[in-house]
């Protein structure tokens, strides 16, 4: 029984160990994946009939896709945030496109 508690012990504090050594992702790390994620939206707005044509500015930090510009309608605005969201390495979309007046 004792050595029981011994062996689950270790086990515990060798995953605690582990968690600790584990290294946050490295800033050229984190950009290199930025840029991917903001080529992506790019492509993929392009490639979309409701935002094709569409001058919208996409810059991506640490996961947050940031979209700028003016657009037509509400449709072209939701859409773009649909779009960018739905790019893997996306964790969040700043939608700050304005209706053109």
């Amino acid at each position: 029984m004792a050595r029981t508690y011994a062996t689950i012990t270790l086990v515990l504090l060798m995953l605690v160990a582990l968690a600790a050594c584990r290294t946050p992702e490295s800033p050229a790390r984190q950009a290199a994946d930025d840029e991917a994620v903001t080529a992506q939206v790019k492509k993929m707005l392009l490639n979309n009939e409701t935002t094709r044509g569409l001058d919208i500015g996409v810059e991506t930090s640490r996961g947050v896709v940031t979209l700028t510009g003016t657009v037509d309608n509400e449709e072209q605005r939701t859409k773009a945030a649909l779009v960018a969201s739905s790019v893997g390495g996306c964790r969040q979309v700043n939608n700050l496109l304005r209706l053109r007046q």
